[in-house]
C-alpha cells in the first residue's frame, strides 16, 4: 500500500449516536505533548474519559502520525522479559457530562506528521457533526507563583467564549504545533474557537499540577455549557497545594524568588483593574451626538414666552458724548 493511500483514522462500527438535540455539540480539542505543562492536559483528559461515559469514534493511526524516535513509548521489562509496551493513542470520542449532554472530544498524543492531512480530517469532522464550537486546551510554564489564584487566559475568534478568563492583548511569536494549526484552519473557515491556555508555574511545570487541569476544565464547563465532574479534580488540587507548600517550605532560598514573582503577579492584577476601572468610567461618558441629542431635548423643552431676559445696558455719559 503506498504512502498516500494509507488511511489517516479508523472509524468505529457502530458509530457512537451524537444526539445534541440539533444545537451542534462542542469538541474539546486537548492534545499532549507541545503544551502540557503540570500535565495538565493528560490529567484533564483522564478525568474526562474514567469520570463521564464515552464511546470512540475514530481512532487515528499512530504510524502515521507519530515519530517514535522522538516520543518513544514507555517499554516495561520484567523476569528477563518485554513485558509491557506503552500504547500511544489520537481518538475523537463522544463524552456526555452529567446532564447527559454529549459534546466532543479529541484527545491524545499531537502528532508529529502529516499536520496539514490531520487538520482536513478534523475539519471534516467539525462538518460532518455540525459542532458549535471548538475549545483548545493548553498548559503553559509561566513566571507565577503557586500561592496565587490559577490564571487562565483566553484566545480566538468567539470573545463570548471566553468566560472568565483573561485575554492576553499582545503580539507573540511562538513555536508552531499541529493544534496550533488546526486551530487556526478551523477560524478560517468560520468556525468559532477559543483557546484556554492556563498558566502553571515554571518551577513546577514538570510535574503533576491539578489545579492547572481544573483551571481548564471549568472554563471548558463554563464556556461549553457543560456540566463536568470537579469535585474530584478540586480535592485533588487542594491536596497537592498543600504538598507543594510543604515540600518548598523546606527550600528557604526560594522565598526571595516567589516574593518577586508575587509581587510581579500582584502588581499586574492592580493594572487590569485600574484598566477595567478606566473601562467603565470612559463608558459613562456621553459622547458629542448624545450631548447634542440632550440640548436639544432641552431647548425644545423650553416656552420661550416664560423666559425673561434682562435689560440692555445703559449708554454712559462717554458713549453719549461720542
Amino acid at each position: 500500500m503506498s504512502d498516500s493511500s494509507r488511511r489517516m483514522y479508523e472509524l468505529a462500527f457502530p458509530r457512537p449516536a451524537v444526539d445534541d438535540q440539533g444545537e451542534g455539540p462542542v469538541l474539546v480539542v486537548a492534545l499532549q505533548g507541545y503544551a502540557d505543562a503540570g500535565n495538565s492536559i493528560r490529567i484533564s483528559n483522564s478525568h474526562l474519559l474514567q469520570a463521564l461515559e464515552n464511546a470512540t469514534i475514530a481512532s487515528f493511526t499512530m504510524d502515521e502520525l507519530i515519530d517514535y524516535r522522538a516520543r518513544r513509548p514507555a517499554t516495561t521489562l520484567k523476569d528477563n522479559q518485554v513485558v509491557d509496551v506503552e500504547s500511544l493513542e489520537l481518538t475523537l470520542r463522544v463524552v456526555k457530562d452529567l446532564s447527559n449532554r454529549p459534546f466532543l472530544l479529541l484527545s491524545g498524543v499531537e502528532p508529529d506528521f502529516r499536520w496539514d492531512a490531520f487538520t482536513d480530517a478534523v475539519s471534516g469532522f467539525v462538518d460532518n457533526y455540525g459542532v458549535s464550537s471548538v475549545l483548545f486546551l493548553y498548559g503553559a510554564a509561566m513566571n507565577v507563583p503557586h500561592t496565587r489564584p490559577l490564571v487562565v487566559s483566553a484566545h480566538g475568534n468567539a470573545p463570548e467564549l471566553w468566560a472568565n478568563a483573561i485575554s492576553l492583548d499582545a503580539q507573540m511569536t511562538i513555536p508552531g504545533s499541529a493544534q496550533l494549526t488546526l486551530e487556526h484552519a478551523l477560524m478560517q473557515q468560520g468556525t468559532p474557537v477559543c483557546g484556554f491556555t492556563a498558566h502553571v508555574p515554571h518551577y513546577l511545570g514538570a510535574g503533576d499540577y491539578p489545579a492547572a487541569a481544573l483551571g481548564l476544565l471549568t472554563a471548558v464547563s463554563e464556556s461549553g455549557d457543560l456540566d463536568l465532574p470537579l469535585k474530584v479534580l478540586q480535592q485533588d488540587a487542594s491536596r497537592a497545594q498543600e504538598q507543594i507548600n510543604r515540600e518548598l517550605g523546606d527550600h528557604v532560598e526560594l522565598t526571595p524568588i516567589i516574593s518577586q514573582l508575587e509581587q510581579a503577579f500582584d502588581d499586574e492584577v492592580s493594572r487590569r483593574k485600574n484598566q477595567a476601572e478606566i473601562a467603565r468610567a470612559e463608558e459613562n461618558i456621553p459622547t458629542a451626538d448624545e450631548l447634542g441629542d440632550l440640548a436639544e431635548s432641552f431647548l425644545a423643552s423650553v416656552d420661550i414666552d416664560d423666559v425673561s431676559f434682562p435689560p440692555p445696558p445703559e449708554d454712559s455719559d462717554e458713549d453719549t458724548r461720542e
